[in-house]
């Protein structure tokens, strides 16, 4: 089974918000557990974590992937073109 490129922008998109809105909830977590209302340092670490994760698979990721879609798209019509 090969992933189209459209399928492929959509599990980076999910895997990146999953991690993201993980992270997330563990800050907001963290306000309950004691000692309440400071958050961890580990707490902040696995957090960043979680942010260069996203941001890499997110942005470098999906960034390089879509120009070198269009780079391809733009060479394959112009095949077209010339074939004709």
């Amino acid at each position: 089974m090969k992933l189209t490129t459209e399928k492929k922008f959509f599990w980076q998109y999910l895997a990146s918000s999953v991690v993201l809105l993980s992270g997330v909830v563990l800050i907001f977590l963290s306000f309950f557990a004691p000692p309440k209302g400071e958050i961890s340092p580990s707490v902040l670490t696995a957090f960043g974590e979680a942010l260069s994760f996203t941001g890499a698979v997110w942005g470098i990721a999906t960034s390089s992937s879509r120009k070198t879609y269009e780079i391809d798209r733009k060479y394959r019509s112009m095949e077209q073109k010339e074939a004709q």
